[in-house]
């Protein structure tokens, strides 16, 4: 005998119909009464058999005993295969050597004593070479500011992208040895700048402009230099057609060699010093300029050294020492003819 279901339906005159088992599809993606469920197919191993019988499946986050593992997806390289089998990877935590794995520490960033592939960082230094002048006679060396007698080190290292990665590394020496070579630090790159202080390090005289010092393979020089009565601009850029007023790359301009940074001392305009720099850079900071004040003006230029299109020029901007950095912000270049 052919058990009978009431499926109530609202149809117009009302009611309920009468349906069988026998009427029931298994795969037409409507999960009728009799069936555990319903996905819109006959397949096995997905969840849903080709009886509309719910089963175990890797993906589920539930383990099976044929799984190593399930957590609850069906991706690579996290772990759990997307068959539900346990994979070593470089991060997890553990050591696994016959990946080529010498160290795991959970994580997979640079210059912590594991690399992100897993492999064991050796340590560098950077030797920190450091001198005083005036901007008028570079070549002479001049003695440590009075009351100021320690250079602090300072190494910031970074991540592939090049932001901050943890804190600051920061190494004290004395100033009038001219030199110092940093506590060894976990191969990578970092971002070097010396500081000028007192004893306690509660005064600074000046800072040095910053570069990047490659410790991934070697021991590495640092060699900074503190002008007395000088300073310098530092300038980023964009660029816009003229007549469009839409945003330029440097390769959208035919003929662009760089971008040019003219700065006109206000009290004396034969008094001029003019720094080039690759346009793709989009910012860059000026050779040292004696303290005074400036007009600077910025334009983007081609290979003989003729303005492509002049952006407005920025009056009365001061360069001060010691060593000390005047940002000029974000200037906007118009192309001529574009």
């Amino acid at each position: 005998m052919i058990r009978a279901l009431l499926l109530c339906v609202f149809v117009s005159v009302g009611g309920c119909i009468i349906t069988s088992e026998s009427d029931v599809v298994c795969g037409d993606g409507l999960r009728e009464s009799v069936e555990e469920c319903d996905d819109g197919n006959l397949q096995n191993g997905d969840g849903c058999t080709s009886t509309c019988s719910l089963e175990p499946y890797c993906g589920d986050a539930v383990k099976d005993s044929d799984e190593e593992c399930d957590d609850g997806n069906n991706a690579g390289n996290d772990g759990c295969s997307a068959s539900c089998v346990i994979e070593p990877f470089c991060g997890d935590g553990m050591i696994d050597t016959q990946e080529g794995e010498t160290c795991d520490d959970g994580a997979r960033v640079p210059s912590d004593g594991c690399s992100p592939t897993c492999q064991t960082e050796v340590r560098f230094a950077t030797t920190a070479r450091w001198s005083f002048s005036t901007v008028g006679s570079p070549t002479v060396n001049l003695a440590c500011p009075a009351g100021f007698d320690t250079v602090q080190v300072h190494s910031q290292a970074l991540r592939d992208d090049g932001m901050p990665l943890g804190t600051p590394i920061v190494d004290l020496f004395t100033c009038s040895t001219g030199m110092g070579t940093i506590t060894p630090v976990y191969q990578g790159r970092y971002r070097t700048f010396l500081a000028v202080t007192n004893t306690s390090g509660t005064q600074t005289y000046a800072t040095t402009t910053s570069a990047i010092v490659d410790l991934r393979l070697q021991n590495q020089t640092y060699t900074a230099k503190v002008f007395t009565n000088g300073g310098y601009f530092k300038v980023a850029w964009n660029l816009i057609g003229a007549v469009s007023n839409g945003a330029l790359s440097c390769a959208q301009v035919p003929g662009e060699d760089g971008v040019s940074v003219l700065s006109t001392d206000v009290a004396n305009s034969t008094t001029f010093f003019d720094d080039t720099f690759d346009c793709e850079d989009l910012e860059g900071l000026t050779a040292v300029l004696p303290q005074a004040t400036y007009t600077v003006s910025v334009s983007a230029i081609n290979t003989g050294g003729n303005a492509l299109g002049i952006a407005p020029a920025l009056t009365n901007r001061v360069i001060m020492g010691p060593n000390k950095v005047t940002d000029l912000g974000t200037i906007t270049i118009p192309i001529d003819g574009l």
